[in-house]
């Protein structure tokens, strides 16, 4: 064998990782800077934005969680300070995450069904959804698929530098969101059912990584009211709203589960994916019976586990046809790619989004007058909104309670409407000014209040 031979084998195995982190960065790109910014992103803006000592001393009084995330923010928003440079930390976790899985998956299956199930992932309407966020979401997931790569490693030969790698990947997961952490009970069953030899290096590993990750545990702990207060207990309709977003549409869902349960045959003896898909989800959904914890978006890093699945179902279907197999598994992946393609249309349009942060602050800018004030209902509610800055700099920041005198107009934003219209910080507001006109941008509103004349 000649020493260009092993160059060449390689290079169908490159391709392999190539093809599907090409075609990631592709969907993930796709209009990311169509849908406009909308409040949570905003939060991410304003952390970014703020002097470093300013942000520390806010996170010790919230969103310590997404600090992490925060942080990595401000390598980028310079780049561009709204769409792209706030959404580029989630495209590039994105096609992290899309390698990652074809890793994972060339270590639980063949090289093809892994290179399947990476398509798949790039395709799926909810990882470009996630993609496009400028939230911690498919960062989250990223870490979530490298350290399963990591406990793969550690079952092949558990030296201490991979004990390390896995302790870190696990403390990554931790800083960027907390209750990723559930992902935890997934690797204990696999580790019990198919690795107990690495069972006291894996807690080991879980160890080191509590050990960083406390004090933000401890600080997140007394911000928990303000960070998880809006989470309702969840039902099984919840349990649907998951699915049917990883579908998108009714088709894709039918197909996708049709192919994760024939997947899930095929990895019986690999039981890995089916135990990362199911089982965070099902312990966020349980504990919050009793202590509301669960949000689709807190567990979307069971996504890469389902085309996982996906991709050996589709393998394991097409190996039926033998000689066959190449175009029937071409058809599959087509005709997945055709049942999630409205989804994607879907989530892409500019109205998508919960809130429209963008028409909210052109409509501001062009109706706005020198001196007019703007307020918010909570007042904390104003880095929910002004993202794209502009008119915001160019209004009086004020309390509801404490309106300059001789104001005599004054904005108001607020988390839906009229669910604030009563509130106490607006007595004053009720009182000496008349509410002209109100907008609604998504859930965020948007309202006038001029000073009342004697006559009014």
């Amino acid at each position: 064998m000649t020493s260009a031979e092993p160059r060449r084998r390689s290079w169908p195995g490159l391709a392999q990782l190539v093809g599907p982190a090409l075609l990631a960065a592709f969907v993930g790109a796709w209009s990311i800077t169509r849908p406009a910014l909308w409040r949570d992103e905003s939060v991410s803006v304003h952390f970014a934005r703020e002097p470093l000592g300013d942000a520390w001393r806010e996170w010790g009084e919230v969103d310590a969680v997404h600090a992490a995330y925060d942080l990595l923010l401000r390598l980028t928003i310079w780049i561009d300070p709204v769409e792209l440079g706030v959404r580029l930390p989630s495209l590039v976790g994105f096609v992290v995450a899309t390698v990652g899985v074809v890793l994972v998956g060339r270590r639980l299956m063949g090289r093809t069904a892994a290179t399947c199930a990476g398509v798949v992932y790039a395709i799926l309407p909810v990882t470009s959804r996630f993609a496009q966020e400028g939230r911690s979401y498919a960062l989250v997931s990223m870490v979530a698929v490298l350290s399963a790569l990591a406990l793969l490693r550690m079952v092949e030969r558990p030296s201490p530098g991979r004990v390390v790698a896995y302790s870190a990947s696990v403390a990554a997961l931790g800083c960027l969101h907390l209750y990723a952490l559930l992902l935890l009970a997934a690797h204990g069953a696999y580790v019990l059912l198919a690795a107990r030899q690495i069972a006291r290096r894996v807690a080991l590993a879980w160890a080191g990584a509590a050990v960083v990750l406390l004090p933000l545990a401890v600080v997140a702990a007394g911000q928990r009211a303000g960070q998880l207060g809006w989470i309702r207990r969840p039902g099984l309709s919840e349990l649907r709203g998951l699915v049917d977003q990883i579908g998108g549409t009714d088709v894709a869902t039918v197909v996708l589960a049709l192919l994760a349960v024939s997947g899930a045959w095929v990895l019986r003896r690999s039981p890995l994916p089916l135990l990362w898909a199911v089982l965070p989800v099902a312990v966020s959904w349980l504990v919050s019976q009793v202590q509301p914890v669960y949000a689709d978006r807190y567990v979307l890093y069971v996504v890469p586990a389902v085309a996982l699945l996906v991709g050996a179902g589709a393998d394991g279907v097409a190996r039926l046809l033998g000689r066959g197999r190449p175009v029937a598994l071409g058809a599959i992946l087509v005709v997945v790619a055709l049942a999630v393609l409205p989804g994607h249309r879907d989530i892409r349009a500019p109205d998508r989004r919960p809130d429209d942060l963008r028409s909210l602050t052109r409509d501001l800018a062009a109706e706005i007058a020198p001196g007019d004030a703007v307020v918010a209902v909570p007042a904390s509610f104003l880095k929910f909104v002004d993202a794209y800055e502009g008119p915001f700099e160019r209004l009086v920041v004020a309390q509801a309670e404490s309106v300059p005198v001789g104001t005599g107009r004054v904005w108001v934003v607020t988390r839906g409407y009229p669910s604030h219209r009563g509130a106490p910080e607006l007595a004053r507001l009720n009182r000496d000014f008349h509410r002209e006109q109100v907008r609604s941008y998504g859930v965020t509103s948007l309202s006038l209040w001029t000073l009342r004349t004697p006559s009014a």
